[in-house]
């Protein structure tokens, strides 16, 4: 298996993924943007980015440990 070279496509995108949830889950956003942190549409969203994240990771554990 290759290695990543450190400014790989895949590390920015990581990057921007990990970034986007940290965002979403704390509700901090550009200076000057809407606050839209608070309301019951970010609260579900949140909960479901939680959801979505246990559901990728018990797929992951799953697959490293059958192989």
């Amino acid at each position: 298996m290759a290695m990543l070279s450190p400014m790989s496509s895949l590390v920015w995108l990581a990057f921007a993924v990990v970034l986007a949830v940290f965002v979403a889950l704390t509700g901090r956003g550009p200076k000057g943007a809407k606050p839209v942190g608070g309301t019951r549409l970010m609260k579900t969203a949140r909960l479901f980015l939680i959801v979505g994240i246990l559901v990728c990771g018990g797929l992951g554990v799953m697959g490293a440990i059958r192989n």
